[in-house]
């Protein structure tokens, strides 16, 4: 959403930066705090099921007694399809809002 969501529409040099730099902890913290309210409703659904993915994931990477069925792991995946889908609809003013929020620190 910052630097351009196709190849074409995109620098080489932005892209690169950006690819791997989103520090999951900061952006996991930004989808808690309370201003998440202040964005559109699937927005704000969106960033809940980050939190809950991105500790589901830490689990089942480091906690050994960690255990995730196939269907559990499935039903997580399509609510995550289903969140970036709304997610995808909201107003491209709010996306850019919410992506300079949870990737940049305030100041």
């Amino acid at each position: 959403m910052l630097i351009g969501s196709t190849k074409g529409a995109r620098s080489k040099h932005a892209w690169r930066q950006t690819y791997r730099a989103v520090e999951h902890g900061h952006a996991k913290n930004q989808c808690k705090n309370g201003k998440i309210k202040e964005f559109p409703k699937d927005v704000e659904d969106f960033a809940a099921l980050f939190i809950e993915a991105q500790e589901a994931r830490h689990r089942a990477d480091y906690d050994p007694d960690s255990r995730y069925t196939r269907s559990e792991a499935l039903v997580l995946i399509k609510r995550v399809e289903e969140a970036i889908s709304a997610f995808k609809k909201v107003a491209k003013s709010d996306l850019r809002a919410f992506a300079a929020f949870v990737v940049m620190k305030s100041r």
